[in-house]
């Protein structure tokens, strides 16, 4: 993705037949579309539960599996997945993730070749911090403004942290706690 496009930027696509899908916000009510909150899933592929339990847990509301997924349902019916549960916070009332920070800066700045977002508690709130590597020295000053400009002011990073590589797991998933612990303490 070269260009930010609202409408299907981190569009997974539509839902297939036979599974469902629907979105509800911290209270347990449903969202409308476009509209953010937990993705949770049903359908005839999907697991009754977790191995060496015997009833449904608390991973599951009415017979929906509760992914951990946050995202929304566009009008054109695309399910757009913008972070995990605990990467989405909100600044002034309006949900910021991560990972939307992160996949705009991969689209806008080419000389940047990964990133990772954590956030951390500052004076009561949740601030994201955006760690990143480039092939070239980059002012981050510049980053912010594009992300001011196109996202918004509650998408702005707390900090742009310049590394030498993003920290993986043997898994491949990024490996935030030595992030924390490394460069946060």
């Amino acid at each position: 993705i070269k260009k930010y496009n609202k409408n299907y930027y981190l569009s997974v696509g539509k839902v297939i037949r036979g599974m469902k899908i629907k979105i509800f916000d911290e209270m347990g009510k449903e969202c409308n579309k476009n509209q953010i909150g937990e993705i949770l899933v049903s359908g005839k592929f999907l697991f009754d539960k977790y191995f060496k339990t015997n009833d449904l847990d608390k991973s599951y509301k009415s017979k929906y599996f509760k992914t951990g997924d946050m995202g929304y349902i566009s009008n054109q019916n695309y399910v757009h997945i913008i972070g995990r549960k605990d990467d989405v916070f909100k600044v002034d009332g309006i949900k910021v993730s991560t990972l939307v920070i992160q996949n705009f800066i991969l689209s806008n700045f080419p000389n940047i070749l990964d990133t990772c977002g954590i956030t951390k508690l500052i004076d009561g709130s949740l601030k994201p911090i955006i760690f990143f590597v480039s092939k070239k020295q980059i002012d981050t000053m510049l980053i912010k403004l594009k992300i001011r400009d196109v996202l918004g002011s509650s998408h702005l990073p707390y900090k742009l942290i310049n590394i030498e590589n993003i920290p993986r797991l043997k898994s491949g998933k990024l490996n935030k706690e030595y992030l924390r612990i490394n460069y946060l303490t």
